[in-house]
């Protein structure tokens, strides 16, 4: 029975990956929607991009709900079989998450912002081959016309970011502009002068509909709902909010007492914390100490018999981030591989440089730590052991509360390998931990209530962030609510697991290689697999 049931279950995910990605091959292609699997399929339809008509969006609506249907009669008939529940629970927060999404929450009727991230996305995935450019450019024009009409009354917060996505989309089309007369490519050109039509007809759109009173925080039952359903936490949203105001606390006193070990004043922490890059003979540029720090780091690693199972060959292209990406990417980003041959791009920008390099270095302190984490053993180790899984549904699946969560506590695993010994080092650590846990608090604070805006200003400022920037900052938790909390929450919950389990393991290597081999999956799953790894805990044969 159990092997018929999984059988099911995999013909299941495999055909709804597949609807997926012929008719989402957009948010299907990247992974900059968190809720849709990452599906190498959408590399055939790189000439077609989303069709969000009521028509059809319900008709994917209806699919889901057949896969949702699906995953929870099989896991119901085998509550005893991890690996059936943890695809079962994969195709369902996938499938849970696009109900929510477009039926819960209608959000292509009422979140411009999503036009113009599948339209950026999109073209940027194939801004490469000119015969997929050229088609997507037809097909985002399109996209902007249907959502000139039919998007709806507007939440304050949802308005002003779309407005926001607006001028960065002028801008990324700027930008396209020049790189396609570079290649000469004339066909494109006038079909990017009807995409700018299209796209200043909708931003104007915008700017006529009415303003709702709808608040764009979601409030205590909306938010569990999605924190539960997105990221697989378990936790209630007030236990969270405990959780980090108690690891603000405990940061807050570490950083105070590293500043006065170092000879600051308590307050001074963020000086007492700055790691800065070397000083080199000649003048290094910025986009160089990142490479060169990769291989490095790679270099290092492979020397290490405790790091784990990291394949150090494979190693990431790093790209300065191009103009037409700055709206769509932070300062330091990393693009996982979709398509054939495909190895993934770390990507750094420097948008606000003037030139000089020792003016880019003193705004990249972080750069070893911001290495770690976007490559070894950081995200682009994670996508590299993801992509090899042979489940149909976890090679495609990223988890955001795992994802960041790994990544965060690679930082401190480097650190505990001896790769960063410094106390300025170890400092700059902890305070990017704090800087973190600040904003997860301001995620969770302005949902729940317990902050407003101006609360949620203060927060930032203790982080550096104020004005126009922490308004931005601000606007984003409230309507990309939940993803904050990845970063310490994920951390915080890999760090419990390692404490449980290192003593149970053979030795860290097998525990670290144990932690990747099921997948970035919910940590309630991902404790039951570990207890299966070295706790003896069996199940019937399948």
């Amino acid at each position: 029975m159990a092997a018929f049931s999984h059988k099911a279950l995999t013909e299941e995910i495999t055909a709804y990956l597949a609807f997926m990605a012929e008719r989402f091959p957009v948010m299907s292609g990247t992974d900059e929607f968190l809720f849709f699997p990452l599906v190498e399929e959408s590399f055939n339809y790189r000439s077609a991009m989303e069709d969000l008509s009521p028509e059809l969006v319900g008709e994917t609506i209806a699919r889901s709900g057949r896969a949702l249907a699906v995953a929870d009669k099989l896991a119901e008939a085998e509550a005893e079989k991890l690996d059936l529940q943890i695809d079962a629970r994969l195709l369902k927060m996938h499938a849970e998450n696009f109900i929510r999404t477009f039926e819960v929450e209608k959000a292509h009727l009422s979140d411009p912002s999503l036009y113009f991230r599948i339209a950026a996305h999109g073209l940027a995935l194939v801004v490469d081959d000119s015969e997929f450019l050229y088609g997507r450019i037809k097909a985002a024009t399109e996209l902007f016309r249907l959502g000139s009409e039919q998007l709806g009354c507007l939440s304050p917060g949802k308005k002003a970011q779309g407005l926001v996505w607006a001028a960065n989309f002028d801008d990324f089309l700027t930008e396209l502009a020049g790189e396609v007369s570079k290649e000469k490519c004339s066909k494109i050109l006038p079909e990017l002068e009807n995409l700018h039509d299209s796209s200043a007809g909708f931003a104007g759109r915008i700017e006529r509909l009415e303003t709702s009173r709808e608040s764009d925080s979601l409030g205590r039952e909306r938010y569990a709902y999605l924190l539960q359903s997105a990221f697989g936490l378990q936790n209630e949203p007030e236990e969270l909010y405990e959780t980090l105001q108690a690891e603000r606390e405990r940061l807050g006193n570490t950083l105070h007492e590293g500043a006065l070990r170092r000879g600051y004043r308590a307050d001074q922490w963020r000086l007492a914390a700055v790691d800065p890059p070397p000083v080199e003979k000649e003048p290094v540029e910025p986009i160089e100490l990142y490479r060169s720090e990769l291989h490095r780091l790679a270099d290092w690693l492979s020397e290490q018999p405790d790091a784990g199972d990291i394949d150090t060959g494979l190693i990431p292209e790093v790209r300065t981030t191009p103009g037409y990406l700055r709206g769509l990417r932070a300062m330091a980003s990393y693009a996982a591989g979709v398509g054939p041959g495909s190895r993934g791009i770390f990507y750094i920008a420097f948008a606000e440089d003037s030139g000089e390099p020792d003016t880019c270095l003193a705004r990249h302190s972080d750069y070893r730590y911001i290495t770690v984490h976007e490559t070894f053993p950081g995200h682009h180790h994670l996508d590299t052991v993801r992509r090899n899984l042979e489940s149909p549904i976890r090679t495609h699946s990223e988890n955001a509360l795992f994802y960041e969560g790994w990544a965060c506590w690679a930082e401190q695993r480097m650190a505990d390998l001896g790769y960063f010994t410094r106390p300025n080092e170890l400092m700059c650590l902890q305070r990017r931990r704090f800087q973190r846990c600040l904003r997860s608090i301001c995620d969770v604070g302005l949902h729940l209530g317990f902050l407003d805006d101006s609360g949620a200003a203060e927060l930032m400022e203790r982080i550096g962030l104020k004005g126009k920037l922490a308004a931005q900052c601000i606007l984003q938790y409230r309507c990309q609510p939940g993803y904050q909390l990845t970063y310490t929450i994920g951390r915080l919950e890999m760090e419990r697991l390692v404490g449980r389990f290192r003593g149970l393991a053979p030795n860290d290597r097998e525990l670290y290689q144990s932690l990747l081999a099921a997948g970035e999956i919910p940590f309630d799953l991902l404790e039951r697999h570990l207890e299966r790894c070295f706790c003896h805990v069996s199940e019937n044969a399948e």
